[in-house]
């Protein structure tokens, strides 16, 4: 790779997988990311006349990772707090209490909550409402 090669250790790719949501309002297509030190972004898929698809970034947010996609709302860790983040406008929701050390972890959504793990083997469980619920060990 050449000098605009993502490394690991200061590139901006991306990390790790992105989510999609449908827009109901116009039956739109987005894809959430999140990179290396640049935060979420959502970008609408667009496709042409001819078939030929493009992005169309649409807001950046929270510094943030891992993001995952449920009921209008993008979830994602920031440092050691998951954050809900508007999927139309990227306005941030609400922030989680501090979980423990967060390095490499990723959310999962499941039957109405999200959960996150931290360094600590702590097992968080957010229901989708937006409320703190209590961590399992």
């Amino acid at each position: 790779g050449g000098s605009n090669c993502a490394t690991g250790k200061d590139g901006p790719e991306i990390q790790p997988q992105p989510a999609v949501w449908t827009n109901p309002a116009d039956s739109s297509t987005w894809a959430y990311v999140a990179s290396y030190f640049h935060g979420a972004a959502a970008y609408k898929i667009a496709v042409d006349g001819s078939g030929k698809p493009s992005l169309s970034q649409q807001w950046t947010g929270a510094n943030c990772t891992t993001p995952v996609y449920a009921n209008g709302i993008v979830y994602c860790l920031a440092g050691n707090k998951v954050v809900a983040l508007d999927a139309a406008t990227g306005a941030s929701i609400w922030n989680s209490t501090a979980l423990g050390t967060i390095h490499w972890q990723s959310l999962i959504v499941v039957d109405e909550h999200v959960y996150a793990t931290d360094g600590g083997s702590q097992l968080w469980s957010f229901l989708l409402d937006g409320v703190f619920r209590g961590k399992f060990e």
